[in-house]
């Protein structure tokens, strides 16, 4: 392929990315503190967020479905509302990146990230949503 091409095929996909990303949303209507998370980490963010509605935390779930075109509008609205974003992920922190050239300055991002190959349990990631609770 030529970078002609190439850059063609990029900016199609960009001049359409609201048909193209997908996300799902879970109880963040009212949330200050939310976790972004994808794939196989959704699972266990989902039922943190569970654990700590439980305990009074207002937690909620940005699940991402696709990565590329990356939602950042999105990312931008919920870090308008949101005191802390968690970015729970198995890597060193790509879509954290992501999420931090996004986010209003005034919303803390922190991530919450694994690489040893075991994945992150629901338990780890509620211990973060905890952390520096009033």
């Amino acid at each position: 392929m030529t970078d002609a091409l190439v850059r063609r095929l990029a900016n199609k996909i960009l001049w359409h990315q609201d048909e193209i990303i997908q996300t799902e949303s879970y109880r963040l209507e009212d949330a200050d503190r939310v976790i972004i998370a994808y794939g196989s980490t959704a699972r266990p963010a989902k039922a943190a967020v569970q654990m700590a509605r439980e305990e009074g935390i207002r937690a909620g779930l940005f699940k991402l479905l696709t990565l590329w075109p990356f939602p950042g509008e999105e990312v931008r609205k919920i870090s308008g509302r949101a005191e802390k974003i968690f970015v729970a992920e198995l890597n060193l922190g790509q879509i954290l990146g992501e999420v931090e050239r996004f986010a209003h300055e005034d919303c803390c991002v922190e991530g919450i990230q694994r690489v040893d190959g075991a994945l992150l349990t629901p338990e780890a990631i509620f211990a973060r949503l905890q952390e520096g609770r009033r």
